[in-house]
């Protein structure tokens, strides 16, 4: 058995998540020691586990812990028979640890869809579906890695190339310290590179300040923030908080991930982002602002 401390160490969920999730969609139900302390049971923390993988991966915590609850097969993202169709042969690919396959099926969706309907149509739900198998352990931690090195590459030669004849502004995109579920921010890079935007990515270790201080450097339109929904929530709502209280009132902050889905609220002048036609419409918002 484990206690809500060990079950928040291995998971990387916050206490106050777990307590809050108990409540709202009741799981999960911990025991409770003659002292009245919640321990949680192996099949808990493998639940839990997979959880934290498909949020991780873009999904709603709501519908995810909905699905455990009802005893559905919560760990199938995909229940459209097209979807699944579309993805088996890039799931085949990196199940069979062939990498020049799944390159090539990557770099062959690619070449069929802009950036907005390659992220939503296949960059977005295989990446859930890497959080699924890797949840069950029918891929291991090396196979999702080499999964996220290689959509960064291919969103990277597909969409990432400069644009001259676009109007442009500057968009800056980064993560709370500590953060290391990034592979939206890649997703995001691509869509507002094919957009015409100047992107500049920052890794997620640095402090508030220097965050404020490259975004005036770089004269952005926008900072861009994202967070998985493992990262601590005080921790978030305070980071956002701040961030937004030190940058200049022109500079847009959009906030995108599950994470920052599960807020209570989001500073004013901040933007959550859900999906990437908002991310489309907010970025057409500033430039259409910068030119002005």
């Amino acid at each position: 058995m484990f206690s809500i401390g060990a079950i928040a160490q291995q998971t990387g969920i916050d206490i106050s998540t777990l307590r809050k999730w108990e409540s709202r969609y009741g799981f999960p139900v911990p025991q409770r020691t003659p002292a009245g302390h919640r321990v949680y049971s192996p099949a808990d923390l493998a639940a839990l586990h997979e959880i934290a993988r498909q949020l991780a991966a873009g999904a709603r915590p709501g519908a995810v812990i909905k699905a455990f609850v009802g005893e559905r097969p919560s760990a199938e993202p995909m229940t459209s028979a097209r979807v699944t169709d579309v993805l088996m042969p890039g799931v085949d690919s990196l199940r069979d640890l062939d990498v020049t396959g799944l390159r090539c099926w990557l770099e062959a969706q690619a070449a069929q869809r802009d950036a907005v309907d390659f992220v939503e149509t296949i960059a977005a739900p295989f990446a859930r579906q890497v959080g699924v198998l890797w949840g069950r352990g029918q891929l291991p931690v090396f196979a999702e890695h080499l999964f996220s090195s290689l959509l960064e590459q291919c969103l990277v030669i597909r969409y990432a190339q400069p644009r001259p004849a676009l109007q442009t502004c500057s968009i800056l995109l980064t993560a709370p310290s500590g953060e290391l579920h990034v592979a939206g921010l890649s997703m995001a890079a691509a869509v507002l590179s094919e957009l015409g935007a100047t992107v500049i990515r920052l890794p997620a270790d640095l402090p508030t300040n220097e965050i404020v201080a490259a975004a005036q450097a770089f004269n952005v339109a926008a900072v861009g923030l994202t967070a998985s929904p493992v990262y601590s929530p005080r921790l978030l709502k305070a980071g956002v908080m701040a961030l937004r209280r030190q940058l200049p009132a022109e500079v847009s902050l959009w906030l995108g991930g599950a994470g920052m889905a599960q807020l209570p609220a989001v500073p004013p002048d901040s933007q959550l982002i859900t999906q990437m036609p908002k991310l489309v419409e907010a970025y057409r918002a500033v430039l259409s602002h910068h030119r002005h």
